[in-house]
């Protein structure tokens, strides 16, 4: 959230500079560490230089267009779960034949290079300079040294963003609750080494890259973000305690995990395209800030989940209750948005349709693509 709010005050690009920058630092710093105390310390504040809101909010100054937005949302999305989990495979493989320190090496070369790519060869959004030359002119043609205070509680206020940001985290509890327990059955059960798991996580990156790139964007013109949050979410968190009595068959539990997670991961990109959205008509001047709040519902789901389901998990054989409380709470957070998803008069609804009239001036304005917001404030 930090980064998010910096970005709207001080802009994008100079925050997602110094956030690779931090990254490239703390990832480094990770890989000497020799005590797990150390590793959680250096691990915190490399969290607090996370460039995602960042980036979600310069994807959206740079698509005013909804239909255009929410494709590129997804794509966005796709790159930055599909990294996570390429991540979590290389840096098995290196880290099992190399040691950790060079495991964490190639993240920070990489946040580097991305620093000095952003740096020389990425171009200021238009947004941005035009937001630059506002402030200057409001002050005289002087340049602009205060800046103003992100407001996101309009659009947190609204039920529309509440429901949204427990869908969020009933989505985060399935993400941490998957790797963390999955893992741990395929390491104890099949017996699987980290090349193996590697090979897991590489088919996840797929199905990850599949949801989020061509599955989301395709769900959300046909069906919408109204019905898709509750209808994914809960057929989600049902499949995900249907897995546990599949635990004895890798292919089968794989056969149904896959798909659930097809479902879970439209999810985040829909509740960060509805976000971005209502921030758009209520708050403005709060993008970034709003897109990190929403960011870190999911995030406070996928760190809370691995801690509880790998305690109720056990020993290794496995307990129905460690996959049963997330189902309950993806299953609660369903319903709530079925309710309260577009209840309240301050919240827009998203409505998707055919937007070709016949008019090619009017087509190539809005891409053919139904994409609408409709202002239903009463």
């Amino acid at each position: 959230m930090l980064v998010g709010t910096l970005s709207d005050m001080f802009g994008r690009k100079r925050l997602a500079i110094y956030s690779m920058v931090g990254d490239g630092i703390f990832f480094f710093l990770s890989g000497s560490m020799v005590d797990p105390l150390s590793m959680l310390i250096v691990r915190f504040f490399a969290g607090m230089f996370c460039p995602i809101p960042c980036a979600y909010g310069w994807v959206i100054d740079v698509s005013p267009d909804p239909s255009v937005r929410a494709k590129r949302l997804g794509y966005t999305t796709a790159f930055i779960m599909g990294g996570m989990f390429f991540g979590f495979a290389v840096a098995g493989v290196v880290g099992e034949f190399f040691g950790l320190l060079y495991a964490m090496i190639i993240p920070s070369i990489l946040a580097f290079s991305n620093a000095l790519f952003i740096l020389f060869i990425v171009p200021t959004p238009k947004v941005e300079i035009e937001r630059q030359k506002k402030r200057k002119a409001a002050n005289g043609g002087k340049n602009v040294t205060t800046r103003e205070k992100p407001n996101p509680k309009p659009v947190m206020k609204t039920g529309t963003w509440l429901s949204v940001a427990l869908v969020n985290f009933a989505v985060g509890l399935q993400v941490g609750h998957f790797t963390a327990v999955s893992m741990m059955m395929m390491v104890k059960k099949h017996k699987l080494t980290p090349s193996g798991l590697a090979t897991f996580n590489v088919s996840t990156i797929c199905v990850m890259i599949l949801a989020n790139a061509y599955f989301f964007p395709w769900c959300y013109k046909r069906i919408g973000p109204y019905l898709m949050m509750p209808l994914f979410c809960g057929l989600a968190g049902l499949t995900n305690s249907v897995a546990f009595y599949l635990e004895y068959d890798l292919a089968l539990y794989m056969g149904l995990t896959i798909p659930s997670f097809l479902l879970t991961m439209t999810l985040l990109p829909t509740g960060q395209t509805i976000a971005a959205t209502l921030t758009k008509h209520l708050a403005p001047n709060a993008v970034g800030t709003v897109q990190g709040l929403t960011r870190m519902t999911f995030d406070a789901g996928k760190t809370v989940a691995p801690v509880i389901s790998t305690a109720l998990y056990g020993e290794g054989n496995g307990t129905l209750i460690s996959y049963l409380w997330v189902t309950v709470i993806m299953v609660l957070a369903a319903i709530n948005y079925g309710i309260n998803g577009k209840k309240d008069g301050g919240a827009f609804n998203i409505q998707v349709r055919d937007t070709n009239t016949g008019n090619d001036d009017d087509d190539k304005a809005n891409n053919g693509i139904g994409m609408v917001e409709k202002d239903i404030r009463t």
